[in-house]
């Protein structure tokens, strides 16, 4: 971890392993990421710097887990796991994941994303769909969730590592890592590129 401006020098964060995907919550007070573990498929780790002297295991079984989030007000986490077969959107309360979890996603569900305002999460549905569901509380404080709205029709680059989309700060539009014209990828070799830049880029 360092400075934006790159002044000071970096520090170490504990958490060690194979990382795929790592994330600060909206205050920086945490940082929540999935990583490959001995004892498990996978799990979802948290680390509070100047609380935790460790990074702390918040999901983990033999299942895959990922795509870690924290709501903005950082009192819910979302991720998707395939721990019935399929991969689902499931929601616990943060840090005490152990207190609860509500699967949000009835029929298929990857990669949740919150809105800003924290009352909305996204995520990609087994459809292609992107859809949008809303979160209440109910009078015990417990999470609910409505049925899934289908906003679009996504085709994303599934080549990609990391999170494929992201929203923007008006909850109304969106960043997304598109497919065009296929995934195939080439790799060109260039020999001389100097020499044929200027013969080819008059001066």
């Amino acid at each position: 971890m360092v400075p934006a401006d790159g002044s000071g020098r970096a520090t170490a964060i504990p958490i060690t392993g194979s990382v795929f995907s790592a994330e600060w919550s909206s205050d920086g007070r945490a940082l929540i990421a999935s990583r490959a573990s001995p004892g498990a498929r996978s799990e979802i780790v948290g680390y509070r710097p100047g609380v935790d002297s460790a990074a702390r295991t918040l999901v983990s079984g033999p299942f895959l887990t990922q795509y870690a989030t924290l709501s903005p007000d950082g009192r819910w986490l979302a991720y998707s796991g395939n721990e019935t077969g399929q991969d689902q959107v499931y929601v616990r309360p943060f840090p005490a994941t152990d207190d609860g979890k509500w699967q949000v996603s009835p029929a298929g569900g990857i990669e949740p994303v919150w809105a800003h305002s924290g009352r909305e999460l996204f995520f990609r549905a087994t459809s292609g769909d992107l859809v949008s569901v809303e979160m209440t509380l109910d009078g015990a404080g417990a999470p609910r969730f409505s049925a899934p709205r289908p906003l679009f029709r996504i085709a994303l680059d599934e080549n990609a590592d990391g999170r494929h989309y992201q929203v923007m700060p008006d909850d109304q539009h969106f960043i997304l890592l598109h497919s065009i014209g296929g995934s195939k990828r080439d790799l060109m070799v260039v020999e001389n590129f100097v020499e044929e830049l200027k013969r080819k880029v008059p001066r």
